[in-house]
């Protein structure tokens, strides 16, 4: 399963297998936690950035977007269509306005980081939180890039692009320094989680989840 995915995940779909076998069910979208899916198939032009989505009864969301795929869009039509694609920032916008597009999905991005996606149709500005709906709620964090945004989704998952990493030595959360590509003190005042307590506990639980799964891979692999 894990070299399926690898192959799958290759951004300029460069990994071959030697048959011509069908893929499994299973490997792509992949469940990282309730109603929260991995897309896989990223993009090129996303810089190979994963994707996500939220199964929810309020209309299914995409974020950041995956290369457009007849195996991505047929997940969506078999979950009941596409309602809203939340764009993280301007580097992982992928083929978004493809899918956007085929599903007549709303598509969301800041207005700092607009001309990254021309197609958008919901343009954030300024700093505030903007509630997109009962359960999920915009919060511009400028700093990676000006436009940066995270997605909170039911109080409990904080997708939050390039802003944030996983380091896995120290098992925690990180910013760098060197991959900031508008200003670094914004970026730190952004992340501040003296400002956003309750959020970024979300965040870091959320990432340990994520991560957890990524580590058990990895024994299951050395164990092989």
């Amino acid at each position: 399963m894990m070299a399926w995915r690898a192959r799958l995940l290759c951004p300029t779909a460069s990994v071959r297998s030697e048959s011509h076998a069908r893929v499994p069910d299973g490997v792509f979208p992949e469940q990282m936690t309730k109603g929260i899916y991995r897309l896989g198939y990223n993009a090129k032009s996303a810089y190979g950035a994963h994707s996500f989505a939220i199964r929810r009864p309020g209309g299914n969301v995409m974020l950041d977007g995956p290369r457009f795929t007849r195996a991505v869009v047929a997940q969506f039509e078999n979950w009941g269509g596409l309602s809203d694609i939340l764009l993280t920032h301007r580097d992982d916008v992928g083929d978004a306005g493809r899918y956007g597009a085929h599903f007549a999905a709303r598509v969301w991005i800041h207005e700092a980081d607009r001309a990254a996606a021309p197609s958008a149709d919901c343009i954030l500005t300024g700093r505030e939180p903007v509630e997109i709906d009962a359960d999920l709620t915009a919060i511009p964090i400028p700093g990676h890039t000006e436009g940066s945004v995270a997605y909170l989704y039911d109080q409990r998952c904080l997708f939050i692009g390039d802003s944030l990493a996983w380091n896995f030595e120290t098992d925690d959360l990180e910013a760098f320094r060197q991959y900031c590509w508008w200003s670094w003190s914004e970026q730190r005042q952004s992340l501040n989680i003296t400002q956003l307590p309750v959020r970024m506990g979300v965040c870091r639980t959320w990432w340990k989840q994520v991560c957890s799964l990524h580590r058990d891979a990895r024994a299951a692999r050395g164990a092989a």
